[in-house]
């Protein structure tokens, strides 16, 4: 077979090696089959990361690594790919290789390189990594810019701060129930009115359920179901009280005193099966107007004091942030003696969680992941930093009972 020459491009052409030679230089037939034509359209590979990230993470991701002046494959090592990278993307002929001197190389328009840049210097940064773009990079005086927002925006962050650390002096404050609170509850008075009052929300006394009386122990506490004029709603609700622990809404003299309740309350709360959603179940006829009338939501099944696996993982993450692992551990092998066992169920029934529920359904996969995730998390505590806030260090404004009220 003849080797004859064959153009690739008026300006450009392919070596075996897939690298651009010179205009007046041109590679055999021969050559050219060996060349891997595939390479042009490739992107510069993004950076190797060490953990997962999702799609538009990535996406992001790989934008500002190829587009990003500080990236060296750009802007240092060889900056005329930047040119070829846009042709590649916008011109995927570049020649005709049917006529031995093609002209025919479609070129971008001006306005793509452009565009691809101004995209570049609109993205913004989030502690290293991209996180999105800015609206507009217009910088004229004309009207009010996207850029002049920077201002407002920080304002706006300082009043979020500032409302954030005012409703958390609030829960922490007005929901948070221990021996000393619920003593303090039942001595209140009422009819009280200015800024001053201790009762805020008109608590009656009266309005006390016998059984918190008997729940709560010397050493312990937690954060009450809701707080509303007049009374309040002592129940104890397992995802709340974890959640407020992993997103530091709990100071840790409040952790501390979740978890001392749950040790003292181990029969109540965990049982044979861990962990009651809620305590306790809501008995008589007033399940019936609290839940909708669900049958599955008879005294101590289901959504009304049942015992869900599922808070296995809630659970251990909350005692490990607590560094009282053993809490957890114990937990997990009361769960290992049973769900196998019983084929993964959806919900156990009963004061003790010793019944597989009415309607719980088999193999349940957030039954089965809950055991599992408790499981990592004991063999790796590190993994807990990935669903855990620490407590904002910034500097709180100052408050107290009374003027968080107005704040």
């Amino acid at each position: 077979m003849s080797t004859l020459p064959l153009a690739v491009s008026k300006n450009r052409n392919i070596t075996r090696n897939g690298t651009v030679r010179g205009s007046h230089d041109l590679c055999t037939l021969a050559e050219t089959e060996e060349c891997d034509f595939s390479k042009l359209l490739e992107k510069p590979r993004p950076l190797s990361l060490e953990r997962h990230t999702s799609f538009e993470e990535k996406s992001s991701s790989e934008l500002s690594v190829g587009m990003s002046p500080r990236h060296s494959v750009w802007s240092v090592d060889i900056p005329s790919r930047v040119n070829e990278h846009f042709d590649s993307l916008y011109s995927p002929v570049k020649s005709s290789l049917a006529t031995p001197r093609g002209d025919h190389r479609v070129e971008p328009h001006p306005s793509v390189p452009e565009a691809w840049d101004v995209l570049r210097r609109s993205m913004v940064y989030f502690r290293g990594k991209p996180v999105g773009t800015i609206a507009a990079l217009d910088n004229s005086d004309e009207k009010l810019n996207y850029d002049q927002q920077d201002v407002e925006g920080k304002e706006f962050i300082e009043r979020i701060v500032k409302r954030l650390h005012a409703l958390s002096f609030h829960l922490r404050s007005y929901f948070w129930m221990d021996m000393k609170q619920l003593n303090d509850i039942y001595r209140y008075k009422t009819e009280e009115y200015s800024h001053t009052a201790v009762n805020k929300f008109n608590v009656i006394p009266d309005s006390l359920p016998d059984w918190v009386f008997d729940f709560m122990p010397t050493r312990g506490g937690y954060f009450v179901g809701n707080v509303s004029p007049a009374r309040m709603d002592f129940w104890w609700f397992c995802l709340g009280n974890c959640i407020a622990i992993l997103s530091s809404l709990a100071t840790s003299e409040q952790t501390t005193s979740i978890l001392d309740l749950i040790e003292s309350r181990w029969e109540e709360l965990v049982g044979e099966m861990p962990m009651k959603v809620i305590y306790p179940a809501i008995e008589n006829h007033e399940w019936r107007i609290l839940t909708g009338c669900d049958p599955k939501n008879t005294r101590w099944s289901y959504h009304n004091g049942g015992s869900w696996p599922v808070l296995l993982w809630l659970l251990t993450a909350a005692c490990i942030k607590t560094g009282r692992p053993q809490i957890a551990r114990r937990a997990i092998e009361l769960a290992e003696a049973r769900l196998l066992k019983d084929n993964w169920p959806e919900y156990y029934d009963g004061k003790l969680g010793w019944y597989v529920g009415k309607q719980a359904r088999k193999l349940q996969t957030w039954s089965i992941s809950g055991y599992l995730v408790a499981k990592m998390l004991l063999e790796d505590p590190s993994h807990v930093g990935m669903i855990s806030l620490e407590e904002d260090r910034q500097k709180r404004p100052i408050l107290s009972r009374s003027n968080s009220w107005t704040i």
